[in-house]
């Protein structure tokens, strides 16, 4: 013989349980409250503005024939170049997108149709290799019918211009150098 419950008991049976998922969903968005960062707070509180959008900020980066010269030097590679034009950039403006919080970067960008800070995530990082990469092209463009050099060598410049981007975003450890380099930065 088996016991069958009544419709009031298992009726009481589910309350007891909806109100346990209401007070377990309670619980986790006050955790979600806490735990979500308010970084226009955190800068409001430092005396930092809101500052341009990150693909604002990207379109003011300036390359110049300096640094695209330096790619072919000893001292300068792919990544180092690409490292001091950020840098030169980040010095030059006061009011940075980017914004370092415990060990996260964050970035200011236009999610739909409204601005926020984010995660900065690889799709931020492709978007300033291409940055840094087009402005390269072209000074490339512009300069490669002056160059005196040979043919070869010619050749040989042009495929580093044109492998930068993807060297620097295809490969994981070059992308996660330019991660730490930029959270070390900042």
């Amino acid at each position: 013989m088996t016991y069958e419950p009544t419709n009031a008991e298992l009726y009481y049976v589910i309350q007891r349980l909806c109100s346990k998922i209401e007070n377990l969903e309670k619980k986790v968005d006050k955790l979600n409250q806490n735990r979500e960062t308010n970084i226009d707070k955190i800068r409001l509180s430092r005396g930092l503005e809101t500052p341009d959008v990150y693909s604002i900020w990207l379109s003011l980066m300036t390359v110049e024939n300096k640094h695209y010269d330096a790619l072919f030097t000893q001292q300068g590679c792919i990544i180092t170049t690409f490292k001091d034009i950020v840098l030169q950039h980040m010095n030059l403006s006061d009011n940075l997108p980017l914004y370092k919080y415990k060990k996260a970067i964050y970035v200011y960008q236009t999610i739909g149709d409204e601005t926020d800070w984010c995660l900065f995530d690889n799709d931020n990082l492709i978007q300033m290799v291409r940055q840094v990469w087009q402005k390269l092209i072209a000074i490339q463009l512009g300069v490669i019918h002056d160059d005196t050099a040979d043919d070869d060598i010619k050749d040989q410049k042009r495929r580093v211009v044109l492998q930068m981007r993807q060297n620097l975003c295809d490969k994981k450890c070059n992308r996660d150098s330019i991660l730490k380099w930029i959270k070390e930065v900042l």
